[in-house]
């Protein structure tokens, strides 16, 4: 038995070099943020990658949420679950979908029109956490709690 734990050590070590490894080569890698657009109809492209999203009130220009993963996912349930009147999704099977974020956007102004996005993608899942803790702490979005910042 020792032998297998010792290889799921020398495995795991290898595997965290080469993240290590990867997130070191992205040293040089600029963010690209797409320019806002409203959440109803914003065109994430391409679609289905991982990435760092605001979330921002139109009227006033405040960014009101920054999250992190999925881009496509992420803008899918948050209109979802607000376009829900503000509450959770519910599927047949009865697994709950739910949206903190969208609970509260819709509590603040049910006007879907008022609420925008803005992304950029980022191609590596550590660093989209990390990113996302970093600006949710530099802007303060009303709706994060900052101490659930970069948690996957």
């Amino acid at each position: 038995m020792d032998n297998i734990f010792n290889r799921a050590v020398v495995n795991k070590v290898q595997k965290m070099s080469e993240q290590l490894e990867n997130i070191k080569n992205m040293s040089s890698f600029e963010p690209k943020w797409s320019d806002p657009a409203p959440i109803d109809s914003i065109k994430i492209s391409p679609a289905n990658e991982l990435g760092v999203y605001r979330i921002i009130y139109k009227p006033t220009g405040e960014t009101m949420s920054i999250g992190q993963g999925n881009v496509t996912n992420r803008r899918t349930r948050h209109k979802s679950v607000y376009k829900n009147n503000g509450q959770d999704l519910i599927s047949p099977n009865g697994h709950a979908s739910p949206s903190q974020t969208a609970k509260k956007m819709f509590v603040y102004d049910d006007n879907i029109d008022n609420w925008w996005m803005q992304y950029c993608h980022i191609p590596h899942k550590v660093l989209c956490a990390e990113y996302e803790k970093l600006l949710q702490e530099n802007e303060e979005p009303e709706f994060n709690l900052l101490s659930m910042g970069g948690n996957n």
